[in-house]
């Protein structure tokens, strides 16, 4: 469940919030943030222990039931599987150790919408200025 509002978090917080409090912040800003964050998120959860079973020094091995040191290939006592229902492999560390990709996929969101805003032209003070009624107040939204 927290991969999900990670993921969504990555794609979506920093359009909301840069539309919100950056009078600059404009349209492919918040494409380049949405797509950004979504796919440095998916990308992160591949390269994580969601994805990877192995142990490395900040995850703790799994108990395994014969079953699974049976599917992983490794004998029950075995140390070498933090995740033994990994996508990928049940033996091999993860790329990336965190659990949560919003650690690296959310900041890289906001920095590619301000990449974004900063390379593009578009810069309308009028549509920021209606935004921020609307937004403040709800006038106008129907």
């Amino acid at each position: 469940m927290a991969v999900a509002f990670a993921i969504a978090a990555s794609a979506n917080l920093p359009a909301i919030l840069l539309s919100l409090y950056w009078s600059r912040f404009n349209t492919r800003g918040a494409v380049w943030g949405i797509y950004g964050g979504l796919i440095s998120a998916v990308l992160v959860v591949l390269l994580s222990p969601i994805c990877w079973g192995g142990t490395s020094g900040s995850l703790a091995p799994a108990t395994l039931t014969a079953t699974q040191a049976a599917d992983c290939g490794v004998p029950v006592t075995s140390k070498a599987v933090n995740n033994p229902t990994a996508l990928f492999s049940c033996t091999a560390a993860a790329p990336i150790p965190f659990s949560n990709p919003g650690l690296i996929s959310i900041p890289l969101g906001f920095i590619l919408a301000a990449a974004g805003t900063l390379t593009s032209r578009e810069n309308n003070k009028e549509k920021f200025a209606e935004l921020e009624v609307r937004a403040l107040t709800g006038a106008g939204a129907h």
